[in-house]
Order: structure tokens, then sequence, then C-alpha cells
């Protein structure tokens, strides 16, 4: 096992827990000396920073915030809202995040000492996938330097790890295919959905992404969820462990990832260990916002104690995952975990026929049809005013047309059976569109005034 911060890997969960609370009583105190956003709100709830002893006083006391407290916040403090907690001169950069709920997008402020600590929350984890100095990095996430906290921060954790970078998000497909053919990289960042695409490609070639990548040790995923068998497909059919790291415009760069383990082991979920002394992370039981059990689902509600400008206490992610607890990986490390291939987000969930439905169990289904190279799902009324659900399915080419008549009935019965609703499977006439990303597979034309746009990401 290679750890990068020894001192802190070397921790036992109790004494992990007993610096992080150190960290987040200091982070309280100053907060509500020098940030006008957390002691106006603290105050309206009759909190102060000495009634706050402990971690469950912390829970009970401390209001939990999310988006429309901060873009109300934008909107009554313009440009950047009180809690940037720097003057406008100390600044060095803004980030947004892609505002994909609808409703409008946050602004995150970073000062110098930021950017460091952003490209710290990111050599961790590319350090125990096995990334080193002088490795050839191919970083095909769009908009790597930008206005994406996730992005950008990966490039400062490239600088500071010393590896040879490529930052090749913007590039089209072909182009990035051919520069990993020329170069040869040895670890890849990309997301589920664009592994997808890239996979293709190479079959369109006739490569082997194995054989033509031959010097891949790492592929590392972010945003959304993926099953046990499509991992484990993409890890033979590209030869290399398959990884996972999660983290937020919010955060300021990574919150967990995957150790050398993997993200998938014996058929099994592994893990994604939490950063917890750069964050106090909570994962609440959304009805009764207690602190859930080992092995159950619950949301993800983020404290960066870390960053000077944009601090954020206590909001809700809206991202569901699920817990498990300090030093239980076969690496032997401290840190408390998610559960890997499994984050989400609540407003990805689709009420279709009174059942609960998420993309991620569909895609568990069609993702293992090695015919399938993409889909585009839709909920709609029909004339006669009932509630039904179409998937659109891209076939690759090479599909024979008797094969694609035989799969409908097969995957209309498959995805009831595992889903638990009727989805109509109609056959895409054209190609459908690929994603790099944030995915956006579904849309819901239930309520034609305000159509929404499902499974996407912070």
């Amino acid at each position: 096992m290679a750890k990068y911060n020894t001192l802190v890997e070397s921790l036992s969960p109790a004494e992990l827990k007993a610096l992080q609370w150190k960290k987040l009583k200091y982070h309280l105190d100053y907060l509500y000396k020098n940030n006008g956003f957390y002691r106006r709100l603290w105050d309206s709830k009759g909190t102060h920073p000495d009634q706050i002893t402990g971690p469950e006083k912390f829970r009970e006391l401390v209001p939990i915030i999310r988006k429309t407290d901060l873009l109300n916040d934008q909107q009554e403090n313009p440009p950047f809202g009180s809690r940037i907690g720097v003057k406008p001169v100390q600044l060095a950069g803004v980030y947004w995040t892609s505002g994909t709920s609808g409703i409008g997008q946050e602004l995150y402020g970073h000062t110098t000492a930021d950017t460091l600590y952003y490209g710290q929350t990111w050599t961790h984890g590319l350090y125990w996938q096995g990334v080193r100095r002088g490795h050839r990095f191919f970083n095909s996430f769009p908009g790597s330097v930008g206005q994406l906290a996730g992005p950008d921060s990966m490039v400062r954790g490239l600088m500071l790890l010393g590896a040879n970078a490529f930052h090749i998000g913007t590039a089209p497909t072909e182009d990035k295919l051919r520069h990993m053919k020329r170069f040869s990289p040895e670890h890849l960042a990309t997301v589920p959905a664009y592994l997808q695409r890239l996979t293709a490609a190479c079959e369109e070639k006739g490569w082997l992404p194995r054989e033509v990548f031959p010097e891949l040790k790492s592929i590392v995923l972010a945003t959304e969820a993926y099953s046990i068998p499509w991992a484990e497909h993409m890890e033979e059919i590209w030869g290399c462990r398959i990884h996972e790291m999660y983290g937020s415009t919010q955060q300021g760069g990574g919150v967990a990832f995957t150790c050398e383990v993997g993200s998938v082991k014996d058929s099994q979920y592994s893990q994604m260990h939490l950063l917890e002394h750069l964050s106090y992370i909570e994962i609440l039981d959304p009805l009764t916002r207690e602190p859930v059990k080992e092995g159950e689902e619950g949301e993800v509600i983020l404290t960066a104690f870390s960053r000077e400008a944009s601090s954020l206490v206590r909001f809700a992610t809206d991202d569901k995952t699920v817990y498990l607890p300090g030093g239980t990986c076969s690496c032997g490390r401290p840190f408390a975990s998610f559960l890997a291939g499994n984050i989400a987000r609540y407003d990805d969930m689709l009420k279709i026929k009174m059942v609960n439905v998420w993309p991620a169990a569909i895609e568990a289904v069609l993702f293992t049809y090695p015919e399938i190279a993409e889909y585009q799902g839709r909920v709609c009324f029909n004339e006669a005013g009932q509630e039904q659900a179409i998937l659109t399915i891209e076939y690759k080419a090479d599909v024979p047309a008797e094969r694609r008549l035989a799969l409908k009935p097969e995957l209309e019965t498959t995805i009831r059976s595992r889903v638990g609703v009727f989805m109509e499977i109609a056959e895409a006439q054209s190609m459908l569109p690929r994603f790099e990303f944030k995915v956006r597979r579904w849309t819901d034309e239930r309520k034609l005034g305000r159509q929404r746009v499902f499974y996407t990401a912070n």
C-alpha cells in the first residue's frame, strides 16, 4: 500500500475523528468572527460556536443550507455574496457550478492558497491509484482549465505530483484517440458515458484498447453511477483497473477516491475513501436528518473547512451515496468511505406509475448488452392520458436486424423485472447524443409548463 500522507493515513479512525473535530471547531470560530453570512445565519437560529461542543451539538445547532440560500445571498450581496469571506482584492479567481438543477449557478471565489488546497485534494487519490512523477496522464474531462472546480483542481493535483499531463478534454473523439495512440497513456480520466463512447470508437476502428494502449495502468471515473458487470467489462477491454472519485465545485476539488483496490473487486463494489482531514462529511437520512448506519443510503452534507474563500458549512448536496465506516477497507486506511459505483442525485429519480425509478438501475441493465451503443429515455402521457416511459436504443452498426428484433422483448421484460415499471423499447433512427462530462439522457414531459431534465450532476 502506497501512502501519500503517511502521518494522516497511519492514524486510527478515532484519532482521525479527533483531528477532524479540532479543525472543524477552529473553522466555526473563525467564520463566526469573520464571515457575515454565517454570523447572521447562526444568530438567527440562536447558535454560537461556544455552544458546539461535539459532533452531536454540531448536527443539532448548526443549520443545513441549500443551493437557494447561496443564490439568495448572491442576489442580495452582488456579485459574489457575503459568504465569500475575503476582500475581492484577495481573490485569485472564481468558479461556478454548472447550474444543472435549473435554478441558477452558485459562485465560488478562491484565493491563491485555495488553489493549492484544491490540488492537494486530488494528489491523495491520484497517488493511491498509481500516478507518479513523469507518468503520462490523459485528462479527457472537458473545460480542464476553466470555470469548473473539479477538472481544474485535477490539473493542479497533477502539477503537484509532477505527472506529464495531456489535457485533451476539448478535442474531438477521433483526435483524442490519435493522441492516445501516439503518446501511449499510463492513466486516463473520463466519465462512464464517455468511456463507453471511446470504447465504441475503438471498436469501429478494429482496435482492442488493451492491445493498442498496453501501458495503461488506470482509468479514473467521476460523476455517474455504473454497474459491476459494466466496470468488469471495461477492465477486461482496456486491460487496467477502473477507479473512481467524487468531488464538487462546492468542495473545491476532490472529496473521496478509491485506493489501490479499485472500484470493483471480486464482483463487489469497493470503497471511495473520504479525505476526512480536509472535509467534514455527514451522510444523513434525507427525512430524519439522522446519520445513516453502515451500508445505508443517505444524502451527502458537506462542510469544507480547508478553504479561505467561499467556505461551506453543512451544505446539502442532493447527492445520494452509501456509507461505510473507517478502517473497513482491505487497504487499512482510517477514512470513512462511500460505496463506489453508487453516487447519484436525488433529483435524478423519476416517479413513474408510483414507482421510484433511478436511471442508474436502467443503465445497469442496458449497458451489460454489448450490442447497445447509447440510449435516451423520456416519460410522457400518451393520447389516452396514460403515463408511459420510452427507451430509445441506439444499436451498434454491426448488430443484425434479427438480433435487434429479438432484443426488444428481452429488454422490456428484464427492465420491468429489475425496475418494476414497463418501458417501451424503440430503436433510434439516427445517432443519439454523446456525452463527455454532464450526462443528460432523460426528459420528463409530463408537466409541459416546467419540463425538467434528469440525470445530471453538480
